[in-house]
């Protein structure tokens, strides 16, 4: 199972060799939001400013967009790619390649990355009201899926609080009191409770809920999208900027035809991969068409235009978009940005 697990890891960074440089990327562990990127990390393939935001080229791909800068007013139009790891760029080949470098290239205004990897809405939100820029002419958030796949990995969410990525890790943390192990004497005193645990046998486990996205669940994932729309929505009238939502295209959610690229890739992470992708394939399929309605109807309540991308035939061409079900190739990317360009700019 080793060798074979290997096996496919090489296999897979030989047909996508810049997801090695992603799965390099480690996560930086913040207040408030849980964690983003590390900050200046450097790769091939992606980087992250000293504030852990992924790197955005200006137009002719010469200079870069500085966060530091851009917070700051100045005669340029300025707007925003909000999302999570789809929106942050995992999949392109270099940082040229993401959605807002490429609007860059084609539109006057001059666009930043805010995307946080495997982020909720409630952390999109969080890391625009912690980083707003003094001016601000367009919020597209572009994003969708993680709310329900993080539910589906939690063993539980809330309608306050949302799920977020590495949740039963963190549950699993918590669970042994951590007021036991602070300070020398709780220290002292937590040693000598599991040298008992282990000559007794009698250590404590942690065990994980039903991961099963029920209606409850679904409820919750809802009620706490509202609450984030509705915030964003706020933020908008008050910087008097447009804002529009882009629920990102899921190779599994379009009838697509797969390149053999995308069969190879997909069949690879089915069978050795993490269970987030078995969640994509299949747990959720049933939740498409009642979910992206829901969403929608959200957004339209508080006037956020919106745009399926699932809708759209352009993804369905047997032509290479995914490098797996939920992240874009540079072609992927590309067909984003052009019906951003087009439909809401």
């Amino acid at each position: 199972m080793g060798d074979s697990v290997f096996m496919s890891s090489n296999r897979r960074y030989e047909i996508t060799p810049q997801m090695e440089d992603y799965d390099k990327l480690e996560p930086n562990w913040t207040p408030l939001l849980m964690f983003f990127q590390k900050p200046n990390m450097e790769f091939k393939s992606v980087s992250t400013d000293k504030f852990g935001f992924r790197t955005t080229y200006k137009k002719n791909n010469f200079e870069k967009v500085k966060f530091e800068n851009f917070k700051k007013k100045t005669n340029e139009a300025k707007g925003i790619i909000l999302g999570g790891s789809t929106a942050f760029g995992v999949g392109s080949t270099h940082d040229k390649y993401t959605i807002p470098s490429l609007l860059n290239e084609f539109s006057d205004t001059v666009w930043f990355n805010f995307g946080g990897r495997a982020f909720s809405s409630t952390q999109e939100a969080l890391l625009l009201l912690l980083n707003r820029p003094v001016e601000l002419d367009h919020i597209v958030i572009f994003s969708g899926i993680n709310n329900l796949t993080l539910s589906c990995l939690s063993n539980y969410n809330s309608s306050v609080y949302n799920s977020f990525y590495f949740q039963n890790k963190f549950d699993q943390s918590m669970f042994f009191d951590c007021n036991q192990i602070m300070g020398v004497k709780y220290s002292f005193l937590h040693f000598l409770k599991q040298i008992n645990a282990k000559i007794t046998n009698n250590r404590q486990k942690y065990i994980p809920k039903t991961k099963i996205l029920d209606q409850e669940k679904y409820d919750n994932v809802l009620l706490a999208f509202k609450r984030d729309i509705d915030l964003l929505s706020l933020l908008s009238k008050d910087c008097n900027c447009k804002i529009s939502f882009v629920f990102q295209p899921i190779a599994t959610w379009i009838e697509k035809k797969l390149s053999k690229e995308e069969k190879e890739l997909f069949e690879i992470l089915d069978n050795h991969s993490a269970a987030h992708w078995k969640i994509l394939s299949t747990y959720i399929k049933d939740k498409q068409q009642n979910y992206i309605e829901d969403v929608k109807n959200i957004c339209e309540s508080f006037n956020v235009p919106f745009i399926d991308l699932n809708s759209y035939k352009d993804f369905t061409r047997e032509e290479w978009l995914f490098v797996d079900r939920a992240h874009l190739t540079d072609s992927g990317n590309k067909l984003v940005f052009k019906i951003i360009l087009e439909e809401l700019l």
